[in-house]
């Protein structure tokens, strides 16, 4: 029987890199402590800001074992990782990345269609990778690389219906799509947006936390920004609204100054930058 995952924060979880290009697992292990002592619900691991597509599979399997020896057993895990082109190995690797204890596994929606094939390929690629891998929950991320594959409201309808699938991640950027999407949401949904405000249709939005279409939203990103002071979402109890703020922590911007810093020394003396991602 698989898991249930908390709602919540799931932040993607970059990948620190040493300066001769291997993986700093010094500096994975103090961001998941960072994680940890901000109290995120939960990670999204070996994603995309993770540069999957830039690491060998038996990579991508080592980092997602070292997250889930040192992540607390009170944040749940999350990843993806079938980078391959060819339907069997995604479903092996997917396979390998499930064994080591995830919570649940991140499908990528270019992954199972070519950029020219249709829905009906998609679907019947996904329904098979689904029944092959086993009993857990799926997710979905828009991932814009190599190509970006939007889920139609016919498509997300399906695999809702299915059962197996609990969140999308969404970059379709498109407020007509988002509507129709908020339509399909469970009432018990919760919609984050920390990304940018016209990804968002206000008005659907606030339509369907009032109709209770929606349990909640919460919103650090909005269009127009800063909300204007009359809008009805300041009187809604089940929306927090924040001024595009919600990254910069005492801790974060100490620790972005310092590395700003030492960067401008590092480049002034003909020298590596430090924290460099790749």
């Amino acid at each position: 029987m698989k898991n249930t995952i908390p709602n919540g924060v799931y932040p993607t979880m970059i990948t620190p890199f040493t300066k001769d290009n291997k993986i700093d697992y010094a500096a994975v292990e103090a961001l998941i402590n960072w994680y940890a002592e901000k109290k995120v619900d939960g990670i999204f691991a070996i994603c995309q800001s993770s540069e999957i597509f830039f690491l060998s599979f038996e990579e991508r399997l080592e980092l997602l074992h070292f997250v889930m020896r040192h992540t607390p057993k009170n944040i749940s895990v999350v990843a993806s990782g079938h980078v391959a082109d060819d339907l069997d190995t995604q479903i092996e690797q997917a396979k390998a990345f499930i064994q080591e204890g995830i919570g649940a596994y991140v499908f990528i929606s270019n992954r199972f269609a070519a950029e020219d094939e249709d829905d009906s390929v998609f679907l019947k690629n996904i329904d098979r990778a689904v029944e092959a891998v086993g009993d857990i929950n799926f997710g979905i991320y828009e991932c814009p690389y190599p190509y970006k594959r939007v889920m139609t409201p016919a498509v997300l309808k399906k695999l809702a219906e299915s059962g197996r699938f609990t969140f999308l991640k969404d970059t379709c950027c498109d407020a007509r799509l988002i509507r129709e999407r908020l339509a399909l949401m469970k009432p018990t949904a919760l919609l984050i947006n920390c990304a940018r405000g016209p990804i968002v249709d206000e008005a659907a939005l606030i339509e369907a936390l009032e109709n209770g279409r929606l349990a909640g939203a919460g919103l650090d990103v909005t269009d127009p920004e800063p909300v204007a002071p009359d809008s009805p979402l300041f009187k809604l109890p089940n929306v927090i609204v924040t001024p595009h703020y919600a990254p910069t922590t005492v801790e974060s911007a100490t620790r972005v100054s310092k590395i700003a810093a030492e960067n401008i020394n590092a480049v002034l003396a003909g020298q590596e930058p430090v924290g460099r991602i790749v």
